[in-house]
């Protein structure tokens, strides 16, 4: 990575087009993405954001993230969890209707060492769960603020999201 100009974000990609991360100057705080995959390619970063740490994301200190759409929003853990959890193999989450609340647990996930309760980033109804993470779990580690989210909650109180984190205070967290 030398010779990379200064304050640049370089974007790394799968061969399939899939992204994983960004990186400035080679330095990335994942654990998972401190030397480059055989299956990543080097591609100057469209945003110039930080793409583990999205921008239009609230965190939990607990590293779940919300995305929110009107009065939806969806759920997942941040790449800095799925690092730190490593192998997925299992993901338990709540039956579509359930009504969950802010802060308590919705959840587990679980590697191949040990299993991790989940927290609700916000109270609602759950109106969606990713069911393709029944046969595929490993989608939280490859893709864990795309294909990897786990549940989708219509917000009773979409007011909650400001209690969480924004990207920049939950990157100096961690």
């Amino acid at each position: 990575m030398v010779g990379l100009p200064e304050g640049r974000w370089w974007a790394y990609r799968r061969e399939d087009g899939g992204p994983t991360c960004c990186r400035q100057m080679g330095e990335c705080a994942s654990i998972l993405h401190n030397q480059t995959r055989r299956d990543e390619r080097k591609m100057p970063c469209e945003t110039g954001q930080n793409a583990m740490f999205p921008q239009n994301l609230r965190y939990m200190e607990s590293h779940e993230w919300a995305r929110q759409e009107e009065d939806v929003a969806t759920v997942g853990i941040t790449d800095y969890a799925q690092a730190e959890i490593q192998d997925i193999v299992y993901v338990e989450l709540p039956e579509v209707g359930t009504h969950v609340t802010q802060k308590t647990e919705f959840g587990v996930i679980e590697s191949v060492k040990a299993a991790f309760d989940l927290y609700a980033p916000v109270s609602g109804e759950v109106i969606a769960v990713n069911e393709t993470l029944v046969d595929a779990p490993e989608h939280v580690n490859t893709s864990p603020y795309e294909d990897g989210w786990l549940i989708k909650i219509r917000m009773d109180a979409p007011v909650e999201l400001e209690a969480l984190l924004d990207a920049e205070t939950y990157q100096k967290q961690i």
